[in-house]
């Protein structure tokens, strides 16, 4: 290819001619001539493993000087551990250098109002009183979500009703809480979407 352009460039032949002489599709040598594609680029999507592919190449070079020639099949499964053992690498080297990306979610169920049980008094007694809440037994679910840094995010909270929370059950909670309703009190698909842009809204920027 060099030898190529050189000749048109400092020998003044045609374009036409010169790819003729040396088996090179005009268009190839024209933009490499005209300077659009540069002289050594070589031909096809630019390969990542260039050096994963060299170190590969020699080898198999010197294992055939040593006599033990290997098969395209026994090559391609070299080449397939090579990369295989790569991305293994990148991913782990990826995650774990990004702590404050990694976080973990847990949900918790908070029941508040239980079922009345049996209560211990003394024997024989012909009245026994015990004092339990009117309300039937529901659960409160809360979400928590924390970064492998340490970096706590505000909390979900999931009452089981239909209204939106009162202001009196939201004094004393962890700031910038999001109370969201369910009939159960547990997380719904729909809440799920809910907390997944609460979840954006409030992870810091790296």
């Amino acid at each position: 290819m060099a030898a190529a352009v050189s000749s048109v460039v400092k020998d003044n032949k045609g374009l036409r001619e010169t790819a003729c002489l040396y088996n090179i599709p005009i268009e190839t040598l024209r933009r490499r001539v005209n300077g659009s594609v540069a002289l050594d680029c070589k031909p096809g999507p630019t390969t990542v493993l260039t050096n994963e592919e060299d170190q590969l190449a020699e080898y198999l070079i010197k294992m055939s000087e040593m006599g033990f020639r290997l098969t395209r099949d026994g090559v391609m499964g070299m080449a397939f551990k090579i990369v295989t053992e790569l991305f293994v690498q990148i991913k782990i080297q990826s995650v774990t250098s990004l702590p404050m990306q990694i976080y973990n979610c847990d949900e918790t169920g908070v029941t508040i109002v239980f079922k009345q049980g049996i209560v211990v008094a003394e024997m024989r007694s012909r009245s026994v009183y015990a004092v339990f809440a009117a309300e039937k037994e529901c659960t409160h679910t809360i979400l928590s979500f924390v970064s492998a840094s340490g970096i706590s995010l505000p909390l979900m909270m999931t009452y089981p009703c239909k209204r939106p929370v009162p202001p009196l059950q939201r004094e004393g909670a962890v700031p910038n809480t999001l109370f969201v309703t369910s009939d159960s009190g547990w997380i719904t698909s729909e809440l799920f979407v809910e907390w997944s842009k609460f979840f954006l809204q409030n992870i810091p920027p790296i």
